[in-house]
């Protein structure tokens, strides 16, 4: 009977008799492992192993059976062969008493650990979520995060995620000062008042040799367990590269109007301007404004228009179109829902106890309004009010959000979340239904938009592998920082809201900035985007760019050609620099290196400074002895201007059949200077730059054939 697991160099040792487990890399244990009743360890009392094989891989089931507290229970591992994947859980066999103490105090967990490595990264639990980074020898105190953590070896960057799995919430992770590395426990909040026998509580490990490795290995199991075969952006990108109009927090029209006009009016005055100035907003989006609340507790009274809207949801969609992202939040303590559906009702909100009717007839309702997507707003608020009902029940939290995923595709509906915890990122990862996740606080805040971006880029990480589109809120195309905004969104495949001011508002600043949308969308108002969503780089899990002197890094590629966006989110540095080396990116010797700024090419490394709202855009592709097309000029994000490319190299010619987003100036990079340039058989002139080794072309068909003919080597 084999105790052990092996993955390469990384292997799982079970300890039966001691009830625990430990993961060891070559001879470093990077973590020892057990469980915990109600702040009790398990004491042995018998062992087995079992095989087995699901749609995931082969695996094996190590069973530990154990006793805390007069309760038995079974502590069970269960580790893939095919990749380091660990599933811990403990199941009981009668009923637990809990020991209630605060949110955070987690005393009955599956993962109850000592880890030897020297830095976490994880995310704070409550909204707004934003990333946490704590180094081994500095943390003083306990803290508790969002039931996500990472675990890294800052020398080598061997990295060990652990995150909740079942129940999706409520789960924390402690964190607490070890005398090498941390003591990690992962569990149940402490408010859980008891547990059911036959109850199962679960948590995911994963092992990679890097962050990104680690991250993306877990996003691809956890997905996988929950059955989610695609994620929100592989199955609704058409709606996420669609220009939309927003009118939440920090669009000019929330809780505003055009003078004069009520809401439904001022709706088709921006339809009107739109169409007018030929920008293709496909669709427009109706926040919290529409629906009458309390104004003593916020609260929603019950979801019917209001006599300020000027019409109705249904004649408002017949002109705009399909509405989405409807607001929606908890109701007020004065609901009539308080007594149409099972509710309890406390000092400042209805908490509905069985929300499977509530949220189907809501759905159904909105659905022949014309509504093509919700978002509930108001979650942590939802969360903190009612926590006497969600947060002391096991399930009744995922009940309640279950219950609106599931009505949502019943009437085949999306959801969108705001204001989430942790909690509610893993809750909605479970459903097909879930579109999207607010990443970031409003952009009407007086959050400074430097950081907006910070929280965006990070939260999108854990929103990507969790299935969900980020959301980086609504933006102002004339504001300041609108290119760095815009440029993330694109990057990270937030859909692209914008809530300027239209031409008959007195506002000062008003209008769309056009010629900016055009840098990103295509004549046809389609955002272009890289190839797959952005990640951060390694080192950002480590390196915290909102206090350290680096700028936030992040990759993805169009095409065979590497993107690499520089962003300055610092807290107070006006510039930060930087020096990138193609080994660095995993790049060969002899790649080059495009800085898009000041259209300069280098071999070896770049280096530069970016300051805040002026990110820098880098290009890097190998082989600089042949020719490669970048894209058109006109475009931030030159590469993905080039929709489909064929390309041959024979001797000294180089031929590349191409199919261009429109007709335009394309950007050539060529070792040396052509002797010839044609375009579809006709020799073209062009520009080329000795330095950069840059070459202009104008190209006036968007299908070309490109030839260019360079000196013999």
């Amino acid at each position: 009977m084999s105790n052990i697991v092996k993955w390469n160099g990384l292997r799982l040792v079970v300890i039966p008799e001691d009830v625990s487990w430990e993961l060891i890399l070559g001879d470093k244990i990077l973590i020892k492992a057990s469980s915990l009743i109600n702040d009790t360890a398990l004491a042995y009392v018998n062992y087995g192993l079992s095989n087995g094989e699901d749609l995931l891989g082969k695996y094996i089931i190590y069973n530990i059976t154990g006793k805390a507290n007069s309760v038995n229970l079974t502590l069970s591992i269960k580790a893939y062969l095919n990749e380091p994947v660990l599933i811990p859980s403990i199941k009981l066999d009668s009923h637990l008493t809990g020991v209630i103490r605060g949110e955070g105090d987690v005393n009955t967990a599956s993962l109850n650990a000592n880890v030897f490595l020297d830095r976490v990264f994880g995310y704070t639990p409550y909204n707004w979520v934003k990333p946490a980074f704590i180094k081994a020898g500095e943390l003083k105190d306990s803290v508790a995060l969002g039931s996500f953590g990472m675990f890294i070896d800052s020398r080598d960057m061997n990295s060990v995620i652990t995150s909740a799995l079942e129940p999706r919430a409520p789960q924390l992770l402690k964190i607490t000062p070890g005398s090498v590395g941390f003591k990690a426990v992962l569990g149940l909040s402490g408010t859980i008042k008891e547990l059911p026998g036959g109850f199962t509580l679960s948590s995911l490990v994963v092992y990679g040799n890097r962050p990104n490795e680690a991250l993306y290995r877990w996003g691809r199991w956890i997905r996988a367990i929950y059955g989610r075969v695609k994620t929100s952006i592989e199955a609704n990108i058409n709606y996420l590269n669609s220009l939309q109009y927003w009118t939440d927090t920090g669009g000019m029209y929330w809780y505003r109007t055009l003078p004069g006009m009520n809401y439904a009016q001022t709706m088709l005055e921006i339809k009107r301007y739109m169409d007018d100035n030929g920008i293709g907003v496909k669709y427009y989006q109706v926040d919290s404004w529409w629906y009458p609340k309390n104004p003593e507790d916020g609260g929603a009274l019950e979801y019917h228009e209001v006599p300020e809207l000027g019409s109705d949801l249904g004649s408002l969609s017949r002109v705009l179109g399909p509405i989405i992202s409807l607001h929606i939040r908890y109701p007020s303590r004065t609901s009539p829902y308080a007594q149409r559906y099972p509710s309890r009702v406390v000092k400042n909100a209805t908490c509905i106890t069985q929300p499977e009717d509530y949220f189907n007839d809501l759905v159904k309702s909105l659905k022949d309004k014309g509504v093509y997507s919700i978002k509930h707003d108001w979650l942590t608020t939802l969360r903190q009010r009612c926590s006497e009902v969600y947060m002391s029940e096991v399930g009744a939290l995922e009940r309640y959000l279950d219950a609106l995923f599931n009505a949502a595709e019943k009437y085949s509906m999306l959801i969108e979340l705001c204001m989430p915890d942790l909690y509610h990122y893993f809750i909605g990862a479970k459903h097909n239904s879930a579109l999207m996740i607010r990443t970031s606080p409003d952009y009407g805040s007086s959050t400074p938009k430097h950081l907006l971006l910070y929280y965006n880029a990070y939260d999108s990480m854990l929103a990507i592998q969790l299935g969900y589109a980020p959301f980086f809120d609504v933006m102002v195309t004339t504001d300041h920082h609108a290119y760095a905004d815009l440029l993330a969104r694109v990057l990270f495949f937030s859909a692209v809201g914008i809530g300027d001011a239209i031409d008959k508002d007195p506002y000062w600043r008003r209008g769309v900035n056009v010629n900016l949308l055009r840098r990103f969308l295509t004549p046809e108002w389609i955002v272009l985007r890289p190839d797959e969503p952005a990640k951060l780089t390694d080192e950002m899990f480590i390196n915290d760019p909102y206090t350290e002197p680096v700028p936030l890094t992040a990759l993805t590629h169009v095409r065979d050609i590497m993107v690499i966006a520089l962003f300055n989110v610092h807290r107070d540095l006006d510039q930060v620099c930087y020096t990138l080396e193609p080994s660095k990116l995993g790049l060969p010797k002899g790649s080059v290196l495009l800085r898009v700024n000041t259209m300069t090419t280098h071999e070896g490394k770049v280096e530069g400074c970016v300051r805040k709202a002026e990110p820098h855009l880098i290009l890097a592709f190998d082989d600089s002895s042949k020719p490669r097309i970048i894209g058109l000029t006109k475009y931030a994000l030159m590469p993905a201007s080039v929709s489909k490319i064929n390309e041959e190299y024979s001797g000294s010619l180089y031929k590349a059949t191409l199919t261009l987003t429109e007709p335009g100036e394309a950007l050539v990079y060529s070792p040396s200077k052509p002797i010839s340039v044609k375009v579809n058989g006709i020799p073209v002139n062009y520009d080329y730059n000795e330095a950069s080794k840059l070459l202009l072309i104008n190209i006036k068909y968007t299908e070309a054939t490109l030839e260019l003919t360079l000196p013999s080597a």
